[in-house]
């Protein structure tokens, strides 16, 4: 403080992200799931499962026709990518995994979705539990017609998976990898790889929507960190894409990303509601800027203003395409606007190391 003045002042420094949780160990029983095995099929295995057991598939190829109903806290888990495949080929499979209950884990598998697209809900794996936590995804390739991971959770964590297009998918189907509709504690994506398929812009990396039609809201923290566009066959859509701002305090880390080949920004905001954040966070991100909107992009419209966090990111091309431009002060590529539909510049305060910020003292 100031006391020849009265006027406080503090020091913000660079967020700091939370470490990645380590996946927890069943505490209960083993069932074991395979041909050959008293329990044949995943549902019965889920059925004869209580809390806290591990249902272990064998080798092979386990086909589905109905979705699994994952109302137990249970670890299921595979033998490996590409060693234990799960897989359905029927759009009538609305969710393969239908997870409604905290603490479940689904880890070292492949999850094929292959059917031809429907344009509709169809999700490999399901949350719908507005207060769930304890929710791993780990260690998977996952395959996708429609939605890969959807998520009405508290709190989850998704790591080290692979996710492609599913081989007998349609082309031209607009698809997400992962898709976010409520999250309300530290949420973690990190060191997943993905390819961009289907056609020019069609994948969606990860989508923020529905929020309030889902009960659901943005709180707490989403860590989407490490996280690679492998060499794809059509341009990406959008590492993140924001759709809806529902909620409040929430800090956002895009961290260590790679972005190879894009056609259009690579963190899309639309219609933001600046004030959900408590900052954005934007650290060592690689990206090409292609599409020439910055790292993060502004459409719209946008209202209030958030703190911008950036320090050793990677942009090929630094240069706005026409009608866009730098929404920060001082001036960057870490955060574009679409001026020529926003009248007013957001003039965010970008933050590249440490900052004296002032505070009136009451």
């Amino acid at each position: 403080m100031d006391t020849s003045t009265g006027n406080t002042f503090y020091k913000e420094q660079q967020p700091v992200p939370p470490d990645n949780r380590i996946v927890p160990a069943p505490t209960g029983n083993t069932i074991l799931v395979g041909p050959a095995r008293p329990i044949t099929t995943i549902q019965a295995a889920l059925t004869a499962a209580v809390n806290g057991d591990r249902i272990l598939l064998d080798a092979g190829t386990f086909t589905i026709t109905a979705s699994l109903l994952v109302n137990k806290s249970v670890t299921i888990e595979g033998q490996g990518k590409g060693v234990t495949t799960v897989i359905t080929t029927t759009p009538a499979v609305e969710f393969m995994f239908n997870v409604t209950v905290s603490n479940v884990v689904i880890r070292n598998m492949t999850i094929i979705q292959n059917f031809m697209g429907s344009t509709s809900n169809e999700t490999v794996i399901r949350v719908n539990n507005l207060s769930a936590t304890g929710i791993y995804v780990d260690n998977g390739a996952i395959s996708v017609c429609e939605f890969g991971v959807t998520l009405i959770a508290t709190e989850f964590q998704i790591k080290d998976c692979d996710f492609t297009y599913a081989p007998g998918a349609v082309a031209g189907n607009g698809y997400r990898y992962i898709s976010i509709s409520s999250t309300a504690g530290q949420s973690i994506i990190d060191s997943n790889t993905f390819v961009s398929d289907s056609g020019v812009t069609q994948c969606r990396f990860i989508n923020i929507s529905n929020v309030s039609v889902s009960g659901g809201s943005l709180r707490g923290d989403l860590i989407i960190r490490n996280n690679t566009q492998l060499p794809s066959p059509f341009e990406l859509r959008h590492l993140l894409v924001m759709e809806e701002f529902t909620g409040e305090n929430f800090g956002l880390y895009i961290i260590g990303n790679t972005t190879i080949f894009e056609g259009n920004v690579p963190v899309l905001l639309n219609g933001a509601y600046l004030n959900l954040f408590k900052f954005i966070a934007i650290y060592g991100n690689s990206v090409q800027n292609t599409a020439g909107k910055g790292l993060a992009g502004i459409d719209a419209f946008y209202l209030g203003t958030t703190d911008i966090f950036s320090t050793g990111n990677t942009i090929a091309i630094e240069s706005f395409a026409a009608g866009w431009a730098s929404a920060t002060v001082p001036i960057s590529f870490i955060v574009g606007y679409r001026a020529s539909l926003i009248p007013v510049p957001p003039n965010l305060p970008l933050n590249p190391c440490y900052w004296l910020l002032f505070c009136e003292f009451v």
